[in-house]
C-alpha cells in the first residue's frame, strides 16, 4: 500500500505522462499548436505534483524564542558607569 505522498507523485507523474504522450501524439499529424499546449501542460503538471509531493504534510510551527544569556555583573556597572548613575545602585 502507497502512503498518501507515494499516492500523490504516482497519480500526478502519470497524468502528466499521459498528457505528453497525447502531445507527442497530436504532433505527429501536425497539429503544432495543441502539441505545444499539451506538452507545456505535462510539464506544469509535473512541476505541480513535486511541489504537492514535497509540501504534503509539512506543518509550519513558530519555534520558542531563545533563552535569554543573563547580563554579567560586570557588564551592569560598565553601562551604568556610561549613563553616568552610580555602579552600586
Amino acid at each position: 500500500m502507497l502512503t498518501r505522498r507515494e499516492r500523490i507523485a504516482v497519480d500526478g507523474f502519470l497524468l502528466a505522462l499521459l498528457v505528453a504522450a497525447a502531445g507527442w501524439g497530436v504532433g505527429t499529424y501536425g497539429h503544432g499548436r495543441t502539441a505545444q499546449v499539451l506538452l507545456c501542460t505535462s510539464v506544469l503538471i509535473v512541476l505541480v505534483t513535486g511541489y504537492r509531493t514535497v509540501m504534503d504534510g509539512l506543518v509550519l510551527k513558530r519555534t520558542p524564542a531563545s533563552p535569554r544569556i543573563p547580563v554579567s555583573e560586570e557588564v551592569r556597572r560598565h553601562a551604568a558607569r556610561q549613563a553616568g548613575r552610580d555602579p552600586d545602585a
